[in-house]
């Protein structure tokens, strides 16, 4: 049999062994590859796997002799095995027909020099292709050095032969001399500097200063200042078996394009996702043949979707849903209903708090059945709060789905500037709910708050003006986790007291209505641009020594702020 790929996000087995089982003789190198390989090889007679794709980015990683003893024999023309600085002898070892190879790469120059060294990848007789992935997000080297490492390690890995050796000791093997390695480098390096080709021949585009957004200063801090407050509210719940549902993390369902767990920022922070994209055969239908893994983002939206959301609330988990996407004539891309609909019944499914959909379909015959309807319905039943742009078009029109589909089911966002006035394509305020920051969001990077990564602010300015909405409603999505977070955290605190936040009032700020009246709440809306001035109430400094308090004082003083803007039918007044 033979696989065109196979694709593992990170897996852990639960292994229950007595102690004198448990040994630790061949390191501590993970092994739970081995066993799903081994299955393919002897339960599927699998002989060859054209595709691998292993994320293997979780400590501890799997050892160089288990990822040899996971895919010996198997024939491989193209390795994406992701651990960091993977040993090119382990990549020798697996397979001589590897004709391309991902490589997770830490910055190390170490590792660039032992991939180009002659007995290293160069023995690989059909490699065409090397695409480097930076990951570190401690890099120790200087933009400079590194863009020069990068160079000459293509020259290296091109070179018929090291100068430095001796020809008479080079590895035997036919290795053409005219043979040319493509190497394809990091898109960004962690310094927020593309290093392309362009910026590699010398071009810096990384002088574009943009005005930071106070609504933007504000949630990073008071993010910041609740993810240990938080924590502290989860270790407490943990000792009252009464209360510990409070301490579950907010869920948001993403549903976009995918997106790229490799980031730094995003570690730890996804708990899973499903892939609605396929290679399509003629006439435009899904074959199964080959799924577009949820982990990785076809055109970066989708991950700088989550980056945003994380922004905001850095305590959320998501809930990872890529949709089948099709080019039009116009060379556009354009959104299945039908995806859309199975996308929205998968966050319905897995219990989801929030979705966030920055996207628009337009209607049209081969919409009409595609259940989208009958899954928005779904949702709004489920009480799950369900967000969605306005199509940047200069103008809204009142048939553009989801939102016209169940118009009192969602939030309609639209993108704002960064002093409040709305963003001139994101169409007639008065149609909108509310307005956030969507246009010049990026911010210098040495304002960036530490827990981000860097690296999403190119890619948000490289999608250009129409991600306004995009970015203002994976912006509103955050925050309205935030605003059940702080509740969750205010449950927590008042769970001795009468009259308090309980499971009940959590409910009820599942409701649309509830949530709205808590944004409002927030901070004047200004004038009647419907945007939110959440310094008004979320500015820290304003609080009373509150950066000076103790953790347990500053959980009483969460809930008691957070407790009035909650509305008075959350608690059945």
């Amino acid at each position: 049999m033979i696989l065109q790929y196979v694709a593992f996000p990170s897996v852990k087995f639960e292994r229950r062994a007595s102690s004198d089982e448990v040994s630790t003789k061949d390191g501590l190198g993970r092994k739970e590859m081995v066993d799903i390989f081994e299955w393919l090889r002897k339960k599927k007679r699998v002989k060859r796997i054209v595709k691998v794709i292993v994320n293997d980015f979780d400590k501890p990683a799997h050892s160089d002799k288990a990822i040899i003893k996971s895919l010996k024999g198997f024939h491989v023309e193209e390795l994406q095995w992701l651990k960091t600085d993977l040993d090119p002898q382990t990549i020798l070892d697996v397979s001589q027909d590897i004709r391309k190879l991902r490589l997770r790469w830490s910055g190390s120059n170490t590792a660039l020099r032992a991939w180009s060294d002659p007995y290293g990848l160069r023995k690989l007789p059909q490699l065409d292709t090397i695409q480097l992935e930076l990951v570190g997000d401690e890099a120790l080297e200087s933009y400079e050095d590194t863009r020069n490492n990068i160079l000459k390690f293509e020259a290296r890995i091109n070179h018929p032969h090291d100068a430095a050796i001796d020809e008479n000791v080079l590895p035997e093997g036919n290795i053409p001399e005219t043979r040319k390695i493509t190497v394809k480098v990091p898109a960004m390096d962690t310094f927020g500097r593309s290093i392309t080709r362009t910026a590699v021949m010398g071009i810096d585009t990384n002088h574009t200063h943009i005005e930071n957004h106070k609504w933007l200063e504000t949630m990073d801090s008071f993010g910041d200042e609740m993810i240990p407050l938080w924590e502290e509210a989860q270790r407490r719940a943990g000792k009252d078996k009464c209360i510990e549902l409070f301490a579950q993390p907010v869920v948001v369902a993403l549903i976009d394009d995918g997106v790229d767990v490799l980031e730094p920022s995003l570690q730890g922070k996804l708990i899973d996702g499903k892939t609605l994209s396929y290679d399509e055969l003629r006439g435009g239908e899904p074959t199964e043949q080959r799924e577009h893994a949820f982990w990785e983002s076809s055109g970066g939206h989708g991950t700088v979707m989550a980056n945003m959301i994380f922004r905001v609330c850095p305590m959320a988990k998501l809930y990872v849903i890529r949709m089948e996407t099709h080019v039009d004539g116009e060379n556009r891309s354009r959104i299945s209903a039908r995806s859309a609909a199975e996308a929205i019944n998968a966050a319905v499914d897995r219990g989801v708090n929030i979705i966030s959909m920055s996207w628009t379909i337009s209607q049209n015959e081969n919409s009409k059945d595609s259940g989208i309807q009958e899954a928005i319905n779904r949702a709004s039943e489920s009480q799950i709060l369900m967000f969605a742009s306005s199509s940047d078009g200069g103008h809204y029109s009142d048939d553009s789905w989801p939102i016209a589909l169940k118009r009192e089911a969602f939030f309609r966002i639209g993108a704002a500037k960064a002093d409040g006035k709305p963003f001139e394509w994101a169409g007639p305020v008065s149609l909108l709910d509310y307005t956030f920051p969507g246009v010049d969001v990026i911010k210098a990077n040495d304002n960036l708050p530490q827990r981000l990564d860097s690296r999403y602010h190119e890619k948000l300015a490289g999608m250009g003006t129409e991600t306004g909405s995009s970015v203002a409603t994976a912006l509103a999505a955050g925050t309205a986790a935030m605003v059940l977070t702080c509740a969750r955290i205010a449950a927590i605190e008042s769970s001795a007291s009468t009259g308090g936040v309980d499971e009940k009032v959590l409910r009820e700020m599942q409701k649309r209505n509830n949530m709205m009246a808590a944004f409002d709440r927030l901070g004047i809306k200004l004038g009647d641009n419907k945007f939110i001035e959440v310094w008004q109430t979320l500015d820290t400094r304003k609080w009373s020594d509150f950066r000076d308090m103790r953790p347990a004082r500053k959980l009483e003083m969460v809930a008691a702020k957070i407790v009035p803007l909650l509305a008075p039918s959350a608690f059945g007044t």
